[in-house]
């Protein structure tokens, strides 16, 4: 519980932004749910109240919340006695869904492995899902199966577990180091397998949640915000084929305080953010059609079209070079876009250019540092570079930062001379008791302006490849056997 007493009393405030205060005794008070989330309450100056959601966890020894909503691993049951088609696979694979957080696309054999092709959409750690689902596996068969491999999808590594080493590992038989080297990531071959099982299509998806817009450090407030319902919706025409979109409802915010358009020397491709937040309480956040495919091993393509984000629409092309194994990957892509209208439904604006960026990434090995640095053009016709730093912590927790320079001078740019900014991204799995792969992004750009401003697109491919990073496979090793 808090009590405070105030000395200010709010009738001197900048931009004439006075606040009443009936009584300067403000109450307080939090409630801890867990060691990383808690509540807070609170009646201030008076006449005000507040409420508020506190999230904490150390960045790189933070303890995850316990799992205890997820399904327990499945207890290791006698051999089935069965193998190949006489095991009722499409029994096994709601059971991988439901218990190893895969879904299932197909499922092969080819001698003594057994192949799967799926995606993970539950557990952050690749390897926890893969251990459940060999002690699925396990329990289905005779266990004349020596090895499980996973797939996962068209887009991510392919890593195959000996089955008879982790029984060994679960019963202590083996230690961590001799069941590592019964991992490996070589990609097997389909030609010549037996497809035992193919999942249908699900085609769509659709969802409602809250929503959540800011605007951090402008002269109109530390903090403008806006909660809205948001609409999602997603329907595949093939795996690799889909459409997408999002659309926000105002609920509530402070958006009236927002009445600052900073002066701009450039095409005002971000420095409109008040009328795009203000002109409509309904809005289509995106409306896009994305394309991938894998072009040979290792190497990605994408195409989109569509209503690309809030303030651009258009269409471009992405392709990324990702070896298996390496630390470096190579990329460029390239769009047209429009600007859209204020309001953010389906009309334009006259401004339109073209843009796009080649991008190097480099797993620096230390610390878990990840460099990314692009050069091409940015939205205002500018040319420039942008260097990205961010590390991931043991928890999933990624902090980075950017730099942007063209050729924009500093007088031209306005204040602040060139762009710059700071950013978390966290896994809800660190806070929640059921696992989950959502992510959250918060990033602090401390001046919006017009130089060095990119196209904010919904996928990236070296983000969908993510599963590539063997990594992020290593570091949650120790769950092989949750």
């Amino acid at each position: 519980l808090k009590l405070e007493i105030e000395g200010n009393d709010y009738q001197s405030e900048p931009q004439q932004n006075n606040q009443e205060q009936d009584s300067p005794v403000n109450l307080g008070a939090v409630f801890r749910l867990s060691d990383g989330i808690a509540l807070n309450a609170a009646w201030e100056r008076g006449n005000t109240a507040m409420l508020g959601i506190t999230l904490s966890t150390n960045l790189k020894t933070g303890a995850m919340t316990p799992k205890v909503m997820d399904p327990p691993p499945e207890p290791r049951q006698p051999a089935s006695g069965v193998s190949g088609r006489s095991v009722d696979w499409a029994a096994v694979s709601d059971r991988l869904q439901d218990n190893a957080g895969l879904a299932v696309q197909r499922i092969d054999a080819r001698g003594d492995e057994l192949i799967l092709t799926a995606e993970q959409e539950t557990y952050l750690s690749t390897a926890k899902g893969l251990g459940r689902a060999s002690r699925i596996l396990d329990n289905a068969t005779d266990q004349t199966y020596d090895w499980y491999t996973l797939r996962h999808s068209s887009r991510g590594i392919v890593i195959s577990i000996r089955a008879e080493r982790l029984r060994d590992y679960e019963q202590n038989r083996i230690d961590e180091g001799t069941m590592r080297r019964a991992v490996v990531t070589a990609s097997p071959s389909t030609l010549d397998a037996e497809t035992l099982h193919e999942e249908s299509l699900d085609r769509t998806d659709y969802g409602l949640a809250l929503g959540y817009n800011q605007n951090i450090g402008g002269p109109d407030g530390f903090i403008l915000y806006q909660f809205l319902a948001r609409a999602t919706g997603e329907y595949r025409f093939t795996r690799n084929q889909w459409l997408s979109g999002s659309v926000g409802v105002n609920l509530i915010n402070n958006f009236h305080k927002f009445r600052y358009d900073a002066p701009s020397n450039l095409p005002r491709v971000r420095t409109n953010i008040r009328e795009y937040l203000t002109s409509s309480d309904v809005a289509i956040e995106n409306l896009q059609y994305t394309y991938t495919t894998e072009l040979d091993s290792g190497l990605y393509g994408m195409a989109y079209a569509g209503l690309l984000e809030s303030m651009f629409g258009g269409a471009g092309t992405e392709l990324l070079l990702r070896p298996h194994g390496e630390k470096w990957a190579l990329g460029a892509d390239i769009n047209w876009v429009r600007q859209r209208g204020f309001r953010r439904d389906f009309s334009f604006r006259d401004y339109s250019v073209v843009t796009g960026h080649v991008t190097g990434y480099l797993q620096t090995g230390y610390r878990n540092v990840l460099a990314s640095a692009s050069v091409g053009r940015y939205l205002a016709g500018d040319l420039g570079a942008t260097l990205n730093l961010s590390r991931r912590f043991d928890n999933g927790v990624t902090v980075g930062a950017w730099v942007t320079r063209t050729d924009v001078p500093a007088e031209q740019f306005g204040e602040g001379s060139f762009d710059k900014g700071v950013y978390f991204n966290f896994p809800f799995d660190a806070f929640f008791a059921r696992s989950t792969r959502t992510t959250g992004t918060i990033a602090w750009n401390p001046l919006t302006r017009d130089g060095g401003a990119r196209l904010g697109r919904a996928y990236a491919l070296y983000d969908l490849t993510s599963d590539r990073d063997m990594e992020l496979f290593e570091s949650g090793f120790g769950q092989l056997r949750d």
